[in-house]
């Protein structure tokens, strides 16, 4: 069995620029107005479920109020 060097293979790559911009919200959810929200909704639902969830459904109603006023 012939064991030789190995020859190395050159590939060239075309990069190209990514930017990405990220936006900063205007006005900016208050976590204790989510907080607030949560808990009532862990309330609703009988003090059971998803912390997670109810944190994340809170935070869409506090922002689609905002973008409605």
């Amino acid at each position: 069995m012939n064991v030789g060097p190995k020859k190395a293979k050159v590939t060239k790559i075309n990069a190209k620029k990514v930017v990405l911009k990220i936006e900063k919200p205007t006005e900016p959810v208050q976590q204790t107005s989510v907080a607030a929200l949560a808990y009532q909704y862990w309330l609703e639902e009988g003090a059971r479920g998803d912390d997670l969830t109810r944190w994340l459904r809170a935070e869409q109603q506090i922002k689609s109020s905002q973008e409605q006023q």
